[in-house]
């Protein structure tokens, strides 16, 4: 397997003191347990409640078309039952065919680690028949805002390289002049793929200010039987991306302005 682009270029891990990260989640999908589409995982809750005391409910409606008769659409819905901590900063989310672990505070991998197979082994314990794993995914969502570390006056093209930047990085664009930017890519290295989105954001109450989110989706898709060993090393291996990528996305002047220090 030719290795991705971005990990052709030296890479030392840091920590960022203006961390720009606002959500990280992983997630495992595998085939339907029909015992948690129909029966409320109220076994699991017991075991979480100690650490995510705080409990909801989402309703989740997938609409598709049958190409034999378009006039009728697939309507699919599934029970999200979501598991919180007490300051809503740690979620647990299960669906019938899904499990995810997700934080808006990220301290550092290992911890998140911890928790994501912590959580799994819970939920383990609960439904034994789930033996194979379809899905296995990371995905990190940064926001990088000019006005947080002092960079309002620098173009878009300063902290981005130009593949990233796109339209944005057109030195005299002005904010006026664009209501907006999202792009998508996927790409694929192996058994491992990335969804990339780049989307400019705005404030709600300033329309001037400007923010760019940097959406980044690691997972695979090839099959594998569920184990603690097993889980904590393919995520580990899409974490060892999300770094470079990240890293390549950005100018020198980015970096050195998030602050970065030794993991």
């Amino acid at each position: 397997m030719t290795d991705p682009f971005f990990c052709n270029e030296p890479f030392h891990r840091t920590l960022y003191e203006n961390n720009p990260l606002a959500s990280v989640s992983a997630e495992i999908r595998f085939p339907p347990l029909l015992k948690l589409k129909n029966v409320a995982p109220s076994d699991f809750q017991e075991l979480l409640i100690a650490d995510y005391p705080v409990t909801d409910f989402q309703q989740q409606t997938e609409i598709g078309f049958n190409m034999a008769n378009s006039a009728e659409p697939n309507v699919t819905r599934n029970q999200k039952y979501l598991f919180r901590s007490d300051d809503s900063v740690w979620t647990v989310a299960v669906t019938g065919q899904s499990f995810s672990v997700g934080t808006s505070v990220y301290l550092d991998w290992p911890d998140f680690l911890g928790r994501f197979i912590g959580a799994l082994e819970r939920f383990s314990a609960c439904y034994p028949s789930l033996k194979q794993i379809s899905r296995i995914g990371l995905r990190y969502q940064n926001v990088i805002d000019k006005a947080k570390i002092g960079l309002e006056s620098r173009n878009w093209s300063d902290l981005f390289r130009p593949e990233i930047a796109g339209i944005m990085g057109i030195d005299n664009l002005s904010v006026d002049n664009l209501a907006g930017m999202s792009n998508f890519s996927q790409m694929k290295f192996g058994d491992n793929h990335i969804s990339l989105r780049q989307e400019l954001l705005s404030d709600s109450e300033n329309i001037a200010r400007k923010a760019m989110l940097l959406d980044a989706d690691y997972f695979t898709e090839t099959p594998f039987a569920i184990s603690k060993d097993a889980v904590s090393q393919k995520l580990s291996d899409l974490h060892d991306l999300s770094g470079p990528l990240f890293k390549w996305c950005i100018t020198d002047l980015l970096h050195e302005k998030l602050g970065p220090r030794e993991a």
